[in-house]
């Protein structure tokens, strides 16, 4: 009896394991192109909002000691 092969679409069955095996399918070139293309989405959503980061409060957290700079 041959093994009929199934196809699941839906977030449902997004794992991180099917992500990351995807990712390491592609290429380098496609995986790059896919960084890329990631990090140009990310600052076009930065872009979108430029006060957002301007409501930012950076408050002291209790416990935690300051990095040198």
């Amino acid at each position: 009896m041959p093994h009929e092969a199934k196809v699941l679409c839906g977030f449902e069955h997004e794992t991180m394991e099917a992500k990351v095996r995807d990712f390491a399918e592609l290429t380098p070139r496609e995986r790059m192109r896919s960084m890329f293309e990631f990090m140009e989405f990310a600052l076009a959503v930065e872009r979108a909002n430029p006060r957002h980061h301007a409501k930012k409060r950076a408050r002291v957290v209790p416990g935690v000691k300051r990095r040198a700079r």
